[in-house]
């Protein structure tokens, strides 16, 4: 077995060497399109699209080339206004990309192993999201809130069932760069224990892509930070360039927001935190903004419309937010309030309970 797996391991790093030392062609086959409609390939393996190139479509057909330094990349074929889209895993080979406009969710891909892989696997998945969006259908609209509580736990064993699926991937296919995005989507989620786990179970050459990279991160700055622990200090940059340190704020009450200019329940909440931050802010109350954001005019526009007063602080890296990754945030809005000598006092709390708890704090 040892030796299957080393011969696997052998042929792959060959493939990717051979990769890297030739470009990739993509030829497209695109029906349903007016001649003379451009198309767009995005890298994204930042997480948002970055132009690589464009081309304009001639008799249903157009071609892109390049080469890709690390041989493999995660991309998207669209257009204009991303009415047709389709993500993909591009790789310095002759690569096939055949669709009709309004299916490009269907598209047909060939030349690309690592598409084939990563396709094959989200089809196995595609099970658990089904039956999750059935049921979440069905717990909306059931007012029994004993069947409401029975529907989310069957909601919760599922989700749970398609985590171990991924898990599984992940130790199985440690020389498949799927593995590593896996993991990057998944790894604040999943913990810094059970990603450290599997990050350590990866090829080297895996964990040196971008997304290894950025699971490595992960563990290295994740703290693991609880209610009762002191906070941990933290440098990012305000809306006019200045450097701002958490502990610029020792001293004070401070309540550390995470949120994003296109998170909807974060600004609903903006209104509330507004009215909390005019009631105690001369008392000693701060809050310090941390946007996990990727462009500064969308922070920059949200703060002036939402009429924010307090500092916003981001480094536009999105869910990768270095402070978000040490504070160990899953999801936004999330938030730790942190007291007068620097020690976590809550975290997770909005609403009436932050209300009631300011309340006590400022009597």
């Amino acid at each position: 077995m040892r030796l299957f797996f080393t011969t696997i391991a052998l042929l792959y790093s060959t493939y990717l060497i051979q990769a890297q030392n030739q470009g990739f062609t993509l030829h497209c086959k695109l029906t349903g399109f007016a001649e003379g409609t451009t198309f767009y390939l995005d890298d994204l393996s930042s997480g948002m699209g970055q132009l690589m190139d464009s081309v304009v479509i001639k008799n249903e057909q157009l071609n892109f080339k390049g080469h890709l330094p690390e041989g493999i990349r995660k991309v998207w074929l669209r257009t204009k206004d991303f009415s047709d889209y389709k993500s993909f895993w591009l790789e310095n080979n002759n690569i096939l990309f055949v669709a009709a406009k309004g299916k490009f969710r269907q598209a047909e891909i060939q030349g690309s192993e690592t598409h084939k892989i990563e396709e094959a696997f989200f089809s196995q998945l595609a099970v658990f999201d089904q039956k999750v969006d059935s049921l979440e259908s069905l717990r909306r609209k059931d007012t029994s809130k004993y069947n409401r509580n029975l529907l989310k736990q069957q909601i919760i064993s599922w989700n749970e069932a398609k985590k171990e699926k991924q898990v599984i991937f992940v130790q199985n296919n440690p020389q498949t760069i799927v593995s590593s995005s896996i993991l990057n989507i998944w790894c604040t989620t999943w913990g810094r224990d059970l990603t450290k786990k599997l990050y350590d179970k990866l090829s080297p050459q895996i964990q040196n892509t971008i997304y290894g990279k950025h699971v490595k991160a992960y563990i290295e700055l994740n703290k693991d930070i609880k209610i009762g622990d002191p906070f941990v200090d933290f440098s990012q940059e305000d809306l006019n360039g200045q450097r701002v340190n958490l502990s610029d704020y020792q001293g004070k009450i401070v309540l550390l927001d995470f949120w994003a200019s296109w998170c909807g329940p974060c600004r609903m909440d903006n209104p509330r935190l507004l009215k909390m931050y005019q009631d105690y802010h001369d008392k000693g109350f701060e809050i310090l903004g941390v946007a996990l954001d990727t462009r500064k005019e969308h922070l920059e526009k949200a703060v002036r419309q939402d009429q924010l007063p307090w500092t916003n602080v981001s480094d536009y890296l999105g869910d990768k937010n270095r402070a978000a990754l040490i504070y160990g945030i899953t999801g936004i809005p999330d938030n730790f309030l942190i007291d007068q000598n620097g020690k976590i006092i809550a975290k997770s709390i909005r609403g009436d309970i932050l209300a009631a708890k300011l309340k006590e704090l400022f009597p």
